[in-house]
Formats: structure tokens, C-alpha cells, sequence
């Protein structure tokens, strides 16, 4: 899957296809082929070339004209965030958590790693607050969190696969969608 989907992203015709006329396809392209890269990378325990891919799918997403939704929906601080509590590097995702929750207020992925790393880090007055915070934006929700990710232990069978059409279907359906029809 990453093989084409970096076939895609290298063809340099995303760029001229825009989400509403802000943002190229090829931003979020880019962010996906990091993130799935960093994906692949962490499950190979190379743990620093997950963090620095995370790190640039953060700088490129933090380029992108504010939409809301957001072009790329699920923050990349929440995968980062995550990296760095199964790092033991928990001031780092302090760090990551807060600025995320400064983008999205009230963010439960958000609000859920900051709750583990304060308790982490004995921070147990913070991290009271920050779990009241956590159970009022996640009282509706159907899913359970493992920091700040949807826990793969407790919900199973949530794999995403492309077909072998559809790359080119959904970018004609975003060209389509963003009023850029070809």
C-alpha cells in the first residue's frame, strides 16, 4: 500500500487538485506517506525515524488553511504524542498534547494522552482535571483509547485497505467533490 500510494504522491498531479480551494491534495498526500511510513518504522522498533517522519507530517500539517473539518482529520500529534509515551518520553508528549489541545479544545485523543502522561509523570492533581475534561468529551463515544489512539486490543478488525481502483476513484471523487473536475 505504500509503494502506491508514494506512486501517487510522486506523480505531481495532486497539487493542482484543492480541498475547497485551499489546500493540495498533495499535502495530504504527503502527510499519509509519512504517517504510514512512521507507522511501518515503529513497528520495526526504529523508533527514531518514526519520531522525525511525525515530526514532518506535524510541519506539514501545521501548513495547512484552517477547514472544518480538517483536510487531514486525525492530528498527527496523537500519533506522536503516543510514540512518546511507549518511549518514556512523556515531557515531550506533554508538550505534543497541550499544543494539540490549543488547535482542537476538548480533543478526547488529546485529552487522553495528556491524562496518561501527567499520571506518568505523578502529576496527579493535573491529571484529575484532565480526566474530568477526557469523560465529558468522550461520554458518547464507542470507542476505547489506548493513550492517544483507538486501542487495538479492545476493538479488533479495523483495517483499511485500498482496492486496486481505487486510488484513482477517490481523486477523481475529491476533484470532483472540490469542484475541480478533469
Amino acid at each position: 500500500e505504500l509503494e502506491r500510494l508514494v506512486a501517487i504522491q510522486q506523480t505531481g498531479d495532486l497539487e493542482e487538485i484543492r480541498v475547497f480551494g485551499a489546500n493540495s491534495v498533495q499535502q495530504i498526500a504527503d502527510i499519509a506517506v509519512k504517517v504510514l511510513k512512521a507507522e511501518i518504522a515503529q513497528k520495526q522498533s526504529d523508533f527514531v525515524t518514526a519520531e522525525a517522519l511525525l515530526l514532518e507530517a506535524v510541519i506539514i500539517e501545521d501548513g495547512l488553511s484552517y477547514q472544518e473539518p480538517p483536510d487531514w482529520f486525525f492530528s498527527v500529534r496523537h500519533m506522536l504524542g503516543d510514540l512518546y509515551l511507549e518511549r518514556g518520553k512523556i515531557k515531550e508528549a506533554v508538550a505534543v498534547y497541550q499544543k494539540d489541545l490549543t488547535i482542537f479544545p476538548k480533543n478526547g485523543f488529546a485529552l487522553n494522552g495528556l491524562y496518561h502522561a501527567f499520571t506518568n509523570l505523578g502529576m496527579e492533581e493535573e491529571a484529575g482535571e484532565i480526566k474530568v475534561q477526557f469523560e465529558k468529551s468522550w461520554e458518547f463515544a464507542d470507542s476505547e483509547l489506548r493513550y492517544s489512539r483507538i486501542d487495538k486490543e479492545k476493538r479488533k478488525n479495523l483495517a483499511l485497505r485500498i482496492l486496486p481502483d481505487s486510488p484513482g476513484t477517490l481523486i477523481y471523487l475529491a476533484g470532483n467533490f472540490c469542484g475541480n473536475r478533469q
